[in-house]
């Protein structure tokens, strides 16, 4: 999360995450995560992945603007993540290729932390790639008929 919201850290904090970095890659075998994200892998997210995102994001921004404790953001997300059930699952591993992670946070727990302006970018790759697919789905439709 640290390397996700770089403008708010001074140099210790981008020297400690430059040697956790090369940590996780030479004794872990794994990246952290990137300063930016990446947002090619929506592209394989299914439509039901992409609907649990868009859906989650937004409620999470709207919670995040006015709840600043995790415990009762978590209790105000949790009916809606779940009822997405596998679905949620599923796009909680996309966001994780976007923000290029292989693991890390718990997914609410990562909603509730991870920078709004990026959520905010993830939410509307998301609204626009499920909207173009909607888009060609009914522009087949006509197509056949």
């Amino acid at each position: 999360l640290w390397a996700l919201n770089p403008l708010q850290h001074d140099s210790d904090v981008f020297d400690l995450l430059r040697k956790g970095q090369r940590f996780a890659r030479t004794y872990l075998e794994e990246d952290l995560g990137n300063e930016s994200i990446d947002l090619t892998p929506l592209e394989d997210a299914d439509s039901d992945q992409l609907a649990a995102l868009v859906s989650i994001a937004g409620l999470t921004l709207e919670l995040r603007s006015k709840i600043h404790n995790y415990d009762e953001f978590d209790r105000n997300v949790r009916p809606l993540t779940e009822s997405f059930g596998q679905s949620w699952s599923n796009a909680t591993l996309v966001l994780r290729r976007v923000l290029g992670q292989s693991r890390g946070l718990p997914g609410r727990r990562l909603l509730f932390h991870l920078p709004m302006a990026t959520l905010s970018s993830i939410m509307t790759a998301s609204t626009w790639l499920l909207e173009s697919r909607r888009s060609q789905l009914t522009a087949n439709k006509h197509l056949v008929l």
